[in-house]
């Protein structure tokens, strides 16, 4: 019984459809984006109701990407620096560009984050970025963000360097982005607020993520299908 109780306590991650098919999509965005450097990479926006494990696919996604990276090339860099594929953050509100700058140089353990104007934390997190090869960038709890005000104009320039100038895929997640005017629906703002999220909504693929129900015969025999070590679906 003991056993039994530790074992639903601690139950691992389901793979169910939605999961499947994000994980693919999120693995044809990584080998996409194994061009130069140089290039803008494509981003993706997941959102879909609270409570459906958004977060938990993700973080399975990074998990699996992570310790891949480390497998194929090694748990250190060319010139010696700890190999990191990625850096995960979460928003809280609207956060300004320096407590984002400050958020992902936190994530590495870096030394210079107590004192600094935006820019120069900027600088830090590009310079650890490129020496510890990250590859992606996920922020989480995007939807805290009102982008449809001057601050979250602001966020979204903020979103738009770093698309430009660090070489990583981001992975943005959230609930209900499309009625925060993430991909630029939001009203009563300034065309300049506007075409500064159309330019990050452009790089951005949008991924909705559904609840996983058994309503239909399809989603039950989805449901019968379901992949997961020691679990036994009823026949």
């Amino acid at each position: 019984d003991k056993q039994r109780f530790d074992w639903h306590a601690n139950l691992g991650v389901v793979e169910t459809p939605q999961l499947l098919a994000l994980r693919k999509q999120l693995s044809v965005l990584m080998i996409s984006n194994s061009s130069d450097a140089n290039r803008v990479k494509g981003g993706m926006a997941i959102e879909g109701p609270a409570g459906i494990g958004k977060t938990t696919a993700v973080d399975n996604f990074a998990k699996r990407f992570h310790l891949d990276e480390i497998a194929e090339r090694g748990p250190m860099t060319g010139d010696g620096h700890e190999r990191w594929p990625v850096v995960r953050i979460a928003l809280n509100g609207t956060p300004t560009p320096r407590a984002i700058y400050v958020a992902m140089l936190y994530f590495l353990a870096h030394a210079g984050i107590r004192s600094g104007n935006a820019d120069q934390f900027k600088m830090r997190a590009l310079d650890v970025f490129l020496d510890c090869n990250v590859r992606l960038l996920i922020i989480d709890e995007v939807h805290f963000s009102a982008f449809n005000t001057t601050d979250g104009a602001k966020l979204s320039n903020t979103f738009k360097s770093i698309a430009n100038d660090f070489p990583v895929t981001t992975l943005f997640i959230g609930i209900g982005l499309s009625e925060a005017g993430f991909f630029s629906e939001g009203r009563g703002d300034s065309s300049k607020q506007h075409n500064i999220r159309q330019q990050t909504a452009r790089r951005v693929t949008a991924h909705a993520m559904e609840p996983f129900a058994a309503e239909t015969p399809q989603e039950r025999r989805q449901w019968r299908s379901l992949n997961h070590p020691g679990f036994h679906a009823p026949s």
